[in-house]
């Protein structure tokens, strides 16, 4: 059995809070939040597939935790609501799980 060496590069322990593709949609969006997004272009932005990305978008603006900030035509766009507290939250979990990988 090969043990790994310790030089190798830990994980990122962010990722340990995004099992679900809407978990991986509001870990984007909370990297991004002064930004809205259109279905299409988030998920080739975050390398997600475009079918659930558009399904998850819609789950999540249904709870509250995306805003609708604009329509162009058939385009939709959203961003993180930050004024959710369950958002900001998982935002804030976020950045303690990215701030112990970087110490």
């Amino acid at each position: 059995m090969k043990l790994l060496s310790a030089r190798k590069r830990r994980p990122d322990s962010s990722k340990l809070f995004v099992a679900s593709l809407e978990q991986a949609v509001l870990a984007f969006l909370c990297e991004n939040p002064e930004r809205s997004y259109y279905s299409v272009e988030l998920s080739d932005d975050a390398g997600l597939s475009r079918g659930g990305v558009n399904q998850a978008l819609h789950v999540l603006a249904e709870v509250g935790l995306v805003v609708l900030t604009e329509e162009r035509g058939p385009k939709r766009f959203y961003r993180a609501n930050l004024a959710d507290p369950r958002m900001r939250a998982f935002k804030v979990l976020l950045e303690a799980a990215s701030a112990v990988d970087r110490r």
